[in-house]
């Protein structure tokens, strides 16, 4: 879908530095969203 040359500069900068990102955000996200769901069943 893209040329190699730019192929192999994304997955040589930029994937290794973007993955930890994703991870933590949809990790904090999950967590954050766990968090409020609990906290609004314990007040009913």
């Amino acid at each position: 879908f893209l040329p190699d040359e730019w192929d192999n500069l994304f997955v040589k900068y930029l994937y290794p530095s973007f993955t930890p990102t994703v991870v933590l955000f949809l990790g904090g996200t999950v967590a954050y969203g766990v968090f409020k769901y609990l906290k609004a069943g314990q007040s009913k």
